[in-house]
């Protein structure tokens, strides 16, 4: 345990630290949930739930990038004008800001669609099915595979927001990982894992001509 760097009193999670790949980002990322899922013995489900708080989106974009050499800084938020020359001598980069930048963050939540993701995990030994984040469990037919439980994460993650009033969001299958278990009198059993999410991206646009950087 001692590679995942995590410490409960302060909640610092440095999920890729060291990782300069994709592959390596990911083979951490499983080896991690494998090793803190409290379906074992010595699982943590705090530092579980830190490795799932990150947007999957972001961790995403992280792993695709080893090296990023921005050329200027955009700035928006309400403090933007005190910030700019402060910023600019920080970075030494040109700080740019655009027009509304006061309202920049609002506009962008109205434009954006929701952000949500959700992880199931499924043991056919145990025949359970389980979402922490909803605080759901059901049971799971021992037969069920790993595209059962795909189309299973999907219409909960969907039902899910469309109880809070998000209709007809469109979701997507990020992650599915399937480990293949023996139990102490040789049973075999299927753990899997899905982890899925709203797809992010654009419902909208701002049709100023002065909003353009």
């Amino acid at each position: 345990k001692q590679a995942a760097s995590f410490t409960a009193s302060s909640g610092s999670f440095n999920f890729i630290a060291g990782c300069t790949t994709r592959e390596s980002a990911d083979k951490k990322y499983k080896s991690l949930v494998k090793l803190y899922h409290p379906d074992n013995m010595d699982g943590d489900t705090s530092a579980l739930q830190e490795i799932n708080a990150h947007p999957i989106y972001t961790l995403k974009a992280l792993r695709s990038q080893s090296a990023i050499s921005p050329d200027r800084v955009i700035l928006v938020g309400g403090p933007s004008q005190c910030l700019q020359a402060r910023l600019a001598q920080a970075f030494d980069l040109p700080v740019l800001i655009p027009a509304h930048a006061n309202v920049a963050n609002a506009v962008g939540a109205a434009l954006t669609r929701p952000t949500a993701s959700l992880e199931v995990y499924a043991d056919s030994g145990r025949r359970q099915l389980r979402a922490p984040r909803l605080d759901h469990t059901e049971s799971l037919e021992r037969a069920s595979t790993l595209e059962t439980v795909k189309k299973r994460a999907l219409s909960l993650l969907a039902d899910h927001l469309a109880a809070n009033g998000m209709q007809d969001v469109q979701v997507e299958v990020l992650e599915a990982d399937l480990f293949a278990t023996l139990d102490d009198y040789g049973t075999s059993s299927r753990d899997m894992r899905v982890t899925c999410q709203a797809v992010p991206g654009i419902v909208g646009t701002l049709r100023h001509a002065d909003c353009a950087l």
